[in-house]
């Protein structure tokens, strides 16, 4: 198994071995595409990868900043004008699970990205609660309550 900057990893993926029976779908373009974790991804009939391992970046490339676990498939289907096919799953952390994107970044090299309530770790939510701080979004938490808002009032007037 080789894809470039990336490692084999182990961790607190055994949260995702409740998908063992289950695959997620996507229609994009004329294809459609089926990811079934710890399995196998197809395009159509097509067999994209099979399921190799978790990895990491080492390089922070080829998966974006704050992405959660990525799944690595490979030993798809030969290309005709290519390597045998591949694919690599970003776990998002999302409201719902879903396959919310699909793309063939080089010939052969699939990347997809699934949502799902189990990608949101403490991390990535305080990540995501910093992002929004920073552009000047102020959280429910953030936000002075109950006696402490009545002196804020009072000490304002």
């Amino acid at each position: 198994m080789e894809y470039p900057g990336y490692s084999a990893e182990e961790g607190d993926e055994k949260v995702y071995v409740t998908w063992r029976d289950t695959c997620f779908e996507k229609s994009e373009k004329t294809f459609d595409y089926k990811v079934c974790p710890f399995h196998e991804v197809k395009q159509d009939h097509v067999l994209v990868g099979r399921w190799a391992a978790w990895i990491k970046r080492e390089d922070g490339q080829g998966v974006a900043e704050g992405a959660g676990p990525v799944m690595f498939f490979s030993e798809g289907q030969q290309c005709w004008n290519g390597p045998k096919r591949s694919a690599v799953v970003q776990l998002w952390c999302g409201l719902e699970e879903q396959l919310v994107e699909v793309s063939e970044p080089t010939v052969c090299v699939y990347d997809f990205v699934l949502m799902t309530p189990l990608a949101c770790t403490e991390a990535v939510l305080a990540q995501a609660e910093e992002r929004l701080r920073n552009l000047g979004i102020k959280l429910p938490k953030d936000e002075p309550s109950g006696e402490n808002v009545d002196r804020i009032k009072h000490d304002e007037f």
